[in-house]
C-alpha cells in the first residue's frame, strides 16, 4: 500500500523474506528493494537465484555483534567474522549491504568506528550503517570511509540529531 501511495519513493522491505514468491509479491508491487538476511546467509544458493533475478533489487543484511555475523534475528551466532563474508558476495549483482551492530542499535551510545570501517572495507557492495549512529560527526566519518548511506532510529526520535539539519546536509 506504501509503494502504490507513493510511486515516486524507493521504498526497501525487511523481515521474513524467505521465499521467491514473497520477494516477487513485494518487487511486483513496486517495492524497489527487497531485504533478506538468515535466508541468505544460509541458503547462499538462494540468494544467488535472487540476486541474479533481480538484480540491483536485493540487499543483504548483515547484523553483527562485536564483528560477529548474526542469524535469526540476532539470537544466534554463526561464529563467522563480516571481514570474510562480505567478500563472499562479491560476484552477487546486490542493491547493496544493510550492516547493522546489534550490540549499539537503539542505545545512543555512537557507532564502533574500527567495526564500521571494517565493513566498509571488507565490502565489495554499497554499505548502509545501522546500530548507534547518534552524531553529525559520526556521519561525517561514515561519509568519509565509504558508506552510501544510513539507517537513523534512536537519535532522531529522541531529537538528538534534528530532522531539518539532516536534509540540509
Amino acid at each position: 500500500a506504501i509503494a502504490e501511495a507513493y510511486p515516486d519513493v524507493p521504498i526497501q522491505v525487511g523481515g521474513g523474506i524467505r521465499s521467491d514468491e514473497r520477494a516477487a509479491s513485494l518487487l511486483e508491487a513496486g517495492v524497489a528493494r527487497v531485504v533478506v538476511g538468515t535466508r541468505a546467509l544460509d541458503d547462499p544458493d538462494w540468494l544467488r537465484a535472487m540476486a541474479r533475478r533481480w538484480p540491483g533489487r536485493v540487499t543483504v543484511a548483515v547484523d553483527t555483534r562485536e564483528g560477529v555475523v548474526l542469524r535469526k534475528g540476532w539470537t544466534e551466532e554463526t561464529g563467522l567474522k563480516v571481514e570474510r563474508y562480505l567478500p563472499t558476495l562479491a560476484d552477487l549483482p546486490l542493491a547493496g549491504v544493510l550492516s547493522t551492530d546489534v550490540g549499539r542499535e537503539g542505545r545512543m551510545a555512537g557507532i564502533d568506528r574500527e567495526a564500521c570501517a571494517r565493513v566498509l572495507e571488507a565490502s565489495p557492495h554499497d554499505v548502509w550503517i545501522s546500530g548507534g549512529v547518534t552524531t553529525l560527526e559520526e556521519l561525517d566519518f561514515l561519509d568519509r570511509n565509504g558508506a552510501s548511506g544510513v539507517v537513523l532510529g534512536m537519535a532522531v526520535y529522541t531529537g538528538t540529531l534534528d530532522i531539518g539539519t539532516l536534509a540540509e546536509r
